[in-house]
């Protein structure tokens, strides 16, 4: 036999012992793998703020929000039609932010306030959010403030930008102020 034969008997032990290894890795990182599940993306590991201040929020009235339509909100520099600073911070492979919401708004002489607020993903084809709205539709003596919030929603984002749809209805000098409290990775 010669010493190529060996090397190659060699190699070819050591090749079978490599593609065993591999197949060991392949079953252990099929546990570990996440389904493709077309039209979802996995948030496995979710952030959530404890700081000591309060997170930043963004007033969409002082920020001149249009109403009625879907506008883009996303971090300093980008292409949204409305940047807010605390996206800033956001890893760039975050697929959804936390988001908490609170406002208060003057009824008219009805007594009527009916506010709507609907998230979706930006240059979603979405023309209204069936998940991550918040809808207030309330009678109360007329012309007083009422003020409301709601739990925090989970919204996907793209490139750490949303679209985001509001609209008083009803209500006068609305003020809404949505609040970066968490976000999934």
């Amino acid at each position: 036999m010669s010493e190529y034969t060996l090397f190659e008997n060699d190699l070819l032990t050591l090749n079978g012992y490599l593609a065993s290894i591999a197949r060991r890795l392949d079953s252990i990182e099929g546990v570990r793998r996440e389904p493709e599940v077309d039209g979802y993306v996995s948030a496995l590991h979710p952030f959530f703020y404890n700081g000591a201040a309060v997170p930043q929020e963004f007033n969409l009235n002082s920020n001149s929000v249009t109403q009625g339509v879907f506008r883009s909100i996303g971090p300093t520099g980008s292409s949204a039609d409305h940047e807010w600073h605390a996206l800033d911070a956001l890893p760039e492979d975050a697929v959804a932010v936390y988001l908490g919401n609170t406002g208060r708004a003057t009824a008219d002489a009805s007594g009527n306030i009916d506010l709507i607020i609907s998230f979706r993903p930006t240059d979603s084809s979405w023309t209204a959010s069936p998940v991550a709205s918040m809808y207030y539709d309330i009678t109360v003596p007329n012309s007083s403030v009422q003020r409301f919030s709601s739990a925090p929603r989970w919204v996907p984002i793209t490139d750490r930008c949303f679209d985001i749809y509001w609209d008083d209805g009803a209500a006068s000098s609305p003020d809404f102020f949505i609040a970066l409290v968490g976000f999934a990775l």
